[in-house]
């Protein structure tokens, strides 16, 4: 999938057509996106429509809402709303354990980001703290957490119970 940064005059491109297409040429024949800040508007969808993606999924619709999810098209563009966000779920002082979130009865789409894997983040702080070391391996290995339940022990937990 894509997951492109649509923020407007970015280093990507000056528009949301600019960006995909330039996320495109790295990524051939991809018709999924997410993108980063789940940007979304009419003209987005209509680009994708146009531009035969299949899927888009920038609805975040957290558990708490007791909406239950499910996917619905906008013109050809399955929209598929996810119901757990690893950045969300690192900022709540008790969130949910992963069990309450295979309780739940609409469609379980989780949202991870490698990064915060990597990190096994286990706060907004730890991870903003790390921010500026992207692009040093090294400074930014030391701002692993191994001590804390983070995101990474989120994700095994996740995977645990599903081979179960």
């Amino acid at each position: 999938n894509l997951n492109p940064l649509l923020n407007f005059n970015n280093k990507f491109g000056k528009n949301i057509e600019e960006v995909i297409r330039n996320f495109q040429k790295l990524k051939k024949n991809v018709k999924v996106i997410r993108s980063h800040s789940l940007t979304t508007s009419s003209r987005y969808l209509d680009y994708l429509n146009e531009n035969k993606f299949t899927h888009e999924s920038n609805i975040y619709i957290p558990i708490e809402s007791n909406i239950i999810n499910k996917p619905f098209f906008h013109k050809n563009v399955l929209r598929v709303p996810h119901f757990f966000a690893d950045d969300d779920y690192v900022s709540r002082k008790n969130p949910l354990k992963i069990n309450e979130y295979l309780k739940y009865q609409g469609l379980k789409i989780f949202d991870f980001h490698p990064i915060h894997l990597y990190l096994n983040t286990f706060s907004t702080e730890q991870y903003e703290n790390a921010k500026p070391f992207m692009k040093n391996e090294k400074l930014l290995f030391s701002h692993i957490n191994n001590s804390k339940n983070g995101i990474k022990d989120v994700f095994m937990n996740l995977i645990s119970f599903l081979k179960n």
